[in-house]
């Protein structure tokens, strides 16, 4: 009896047993994790992702290293699952620093504002999975004389995410907003300004603190559904340069709308736009950026017919590298805050 106990025993540990890769030992033949596939027959999970068998994942730490091949989780065509990692991390590879002297290896670039302490190297994409968990396949500007090639870009707040591993900080949060959708947030308090002027700090609905665009979403939709002044999403930072001349209003400035009043300071500032086919606006429009330091963005329309926009609040501008007219925010207080009321 202790003979056959022993046996069973022994049998069911080399059924259920685990592999060294993290994944299961597979079943009748199927393959296990990290394992090469052509369809999800024929993985042990039943999940094929980027010719590998893959298996749901919450974290990072869910996707193990397999058969020497590391795998990072993120948003699939299947859903949240792990997907094998295709970029190389190094010296002037994905990721490195580059603030210093701004040079990356062949294949990458260094991409941030020059000058700024925060510059890493990136390579090109065509999905977010050719990219780091906390990185995005994004295009910074489009238009005539704008850059067409996707690169591998940093998430910030405000930026589409599934999982908390995607976002900042350990304490930055992947959180759901108005419409179900998620977007990277950050740790903040009830006191102080730790979050952008556009948000608010609000319980993320685990107890923990997390900030929140005021208008319920940083986006309505990335399904491009944003009309004018509805917050999206853009990458990049504008150039605010002094144009000279003192101000206490918009018109004050030669060259408005061209130029702001920056009341704060009281002189003229030149603007020069960027934008963003990104952060889901209609057809047509554009996501500007409408504050350099804290990211945020707003949706811009084409100007109607006689060049006019819906309220003074708008005036019709040229946009950089870009055909056409747009209804821009006039007010500069607006401008380098919100056009959100």
């Amino acid at each position: 009896m202790k003979q056959f106990i022993a046996t069973l025993v022994l049998g069911l540990t080399l059924h259920a047993g685990c592999s060294d890769d993290g994944g299961s030992t597979p079943d009748a033949g199927l393959n296990g994790f990290g394992a090469p596939c052509t369809d999800d027959k024929e993985c042990a999970s039943k999940l094929c992702v980027n010719g590998f068998c893959s298996k749901v994942c919450k974290r990072q730490t869910d996707c193990p290293i397999a058969q020497g091949k590391p795998f990072d989780c993120g948003e699939v065509q299947s859903g949240v699952a792990c997907y094998p990692r295709v970029y190389s991390t190094g010296a002037g590879q994905m990721g490195a620093d580059c603030a210093l002297d701004g040079k990356c290896g062949s294949g990458y670039r260094c991409l941030g504002e020059e000058g700024s302490a925060d510059r890493y190297c990136s390579g090109k994409c065509k999905a977010d999975t050719d990219c780091p968990p906390q990185y995005w396949c994004s295009l910074a500007e489009v238009g005539k004389t704008a850059e067409t090639e996707r690169w591998c870009r940093r998430r910030q707040f405000c930026h589409p995410c599934v999982i908390d591993d995607q976002c900042g900080g350990v304490e930055d949060l992947c959180v759901k907003d108005v419409s179900g959708k998620g977007f990277c947030s950050k740790l903040c308090t009830k006191t102080g300004t730790s979050c952008p002027p556009y948000a608010r700090c609000e319980d993320a609905g685990n107890g923990k603190l997390q900030c929140r665009h005021k208008a319920g979403a940083c986006f309505k939709s990335f399904d491009e559904e944003g009309a004018l002044c509805d917050p999206c999403v853009v990458h990049g930072a504008t150039t605010l340069a002094a144009a000279g001349g003192a101000c206490s209003k918009d018109t004050d400035c030669p060259k408005y709308p061209q130029q702001f009043c920056y009341t704060a300071a009281g002189s003229c500032l030149s603007v020069s736009y960027t934008i963003a086919e990104h952060g889901g606006c209609k057809k047509g429009s554009y996501c500007l950026l409408l504050d350099r330091y804290s990211g945020e963005g707003g949706c811009i329309e084409p100007c109607g017919a006689g060049e006019t926009c819906p309220s003074t609040q708008y005036a019709c501008a040229n946009i950089r590298s870009v055909e056409g007219k747009f209804c821009v925010p006039v007010d500069s207080e607006k401008y380098i805050g919100s056009c959100q009321p």
